[in-house]
């Protein structure tokens, strides 16, 4: 039995990597199991095509790939680099306040300083 991740931690997690469906992103990545280059991998696919590679049921695939993921995170949160070697690298860069504008009215408005995880470096 594993601990499930919340749902708050999968929004989160998902907002973070939003920006990894990005056209140029998916437009590089090379095609995953039955997927298209044009569509990106899916939590639940990457479950099942790692649960058919290593012979491993989804279950226990997903608890897996939940606990990689939430290490991940944790890491990141404390600020902390994770480099999987052979994958790529994330690394947590701190954005200091500036100003910014409302895209809809023009009116300027602060966005304060912040952490933030650019996209996966290779």
């Amino acid at each position: 039995m594993c601990p499930r991740i919340s749902s708050a931690h999968s929004a989160r997690w998902a907002r973070r990597c939003s920006r990894w469906s990005s056209s140029e992103f998916v437009a590089a990545r090379p095609t995953f199991g039955n997927c298209q280059a044009t569509h990106p991998v899916t939590k639940s696919e990457l479950i099942r095509e790692v649960a058919e590679r290593i012979d491993m049921s989804p279950e226990r695939t997903a608890c897996v790939i939940d606990a990689i993921l939430d290490q991940i995170t944790r890491a990141l949160q404390r600020g902390e680099s994770v480099t999987l070697t052979g994958f790529g690298s994330f690394t947590p860069r701190r954005r200091n306040a500036r100003t910014g504008r409302n895209p809809r009215t023009g009116a300027a408005l602060e966005i304060p300083a912040h952490t933030t995880v650019p996209p996966l470096a290779v």
